[in-house]
């Protein structure tokens, strides 16, 4: 019950919810890339050992090439809305708790000093953004990555596929 007032107090903190959606989509994306990159390169070393000609290994290599770019631009584009979204949103938080402060008695504040209570209060307000924001991308990167990669398992071995599935769930359980 704690976690989710926690949860919904940091989500109220984002005032431009369509930003957080485009971080978080680029965020997913970037994971779907580089869960992809292992599996192709695979294929790129399949492809050398059976000693394919130069053009079928070429354009996998390319991929890999392109892939790793789109990787990095895809960071680099949802660090920037990082930037602005964790900004944002611990200015809100801070200004939240210093409203409540407000009302606080005179005689509360008389053995500290002011400045300490402003740097806690932002140091608080920024460190609650940046763990909302970090959790919840990583948590839904988490979940998409691994229902992909158990996807390609189970293309190969269902077996496989499902022992890997209840070893997720129990580390999840168990986390």
């Amino acid at each position: 019950k704690t976690m989710r007032k926690l949860i919904l107090y940091c989500w109220n903190s984002i005032k431009n919810k369509a930003m957080y959606t485009g971080y978080m989509a680029l965020k997913l994306l970037k994971a779907l890339t580089d869960a992809s990159l292992p599996f192709i390169t695979g294929w790129v070393i399949n492809l050398l050992v059976a000693q394919t000609s130069f053009y079928e290994t070429f354009v996998p290599c390319v991929l890999i090439a392109f892939l790793g770019v789109l990787s990095a631009l895809l960071e680099y584009f949802s660090d920037l809305i990082y930037t602005y979204l964790q900004s944002d949103s611990s200015f809100v938080l801070e200004a939240d708790a210093i409203k409540r402060i407000q009302y606080t008695r005179q005689d509360f504040f008389s053995s500290y000093d002011p400045a300490y209570y402003h740097r806690s209060v932002n140091n608080d307000a920024s460190t609650i953004s940046i763990f909302f924001l970090i959790s919840g991308s990583q948590v839904i990167t988490s979940t998409v990555t691994v229902v992909v990669i158990i996807g390609i398992v189970a293309s190969i071995n269902i077996l496989l596929a499902f022992v890997c599935c209840l070893l997720t769930l129990s580390v999840g359980f168990i986390y």
